[in-house]
């Protein structure tokens, strides 16, 4: 079932790449923006409903880019903090003294 909404979108989609002469021959002021036949309706819902289908893919790739975007932030500024100043040095000896971490 899925096989046939994608061939039809596709199909759909490649027809109006092919011939946008054929479309802008019509004047809009003869016929409105409203489908004409039922097909032309239901296609339309088709694509709208197939663009509601994967919009939670949408926030997820920008949840994940926001999350990405702070971890960058971060990345930087702990950088810039360990040039300037020897904070991370003192805590990474700090650490060692109390875990008993040796290294040969």
């Amino acid at each position: 079932m899925a096989k046939k909404k994608k061939k039809k979108f596709k199909k759909k989609h490649l027809k109006a790449a092919v011939s946008p002469q054929s479309s802008s021959k019509k004047t809009t002021a003869d016929k409105p923006d409203t489908p004409t036949s039922t097909q032309e309706h239901q296609e339309q819902e088709e694509v709208k409903e197939e663009q509601n289908e994967y919009s939670y893919i949408r926030k997820d790739v920008r949840n994940v880019l926001i999350i990405l975007a702070i971890m960058l932030a971060l990345i930087v500024t702990a950088y810039i903090i360990d040039q300037n100043t020897t904070i991370f040095s003192q805590f990474s000896d700090w650490l060692f003294k109390v875990t008993n971490i040796q290294i040969q």
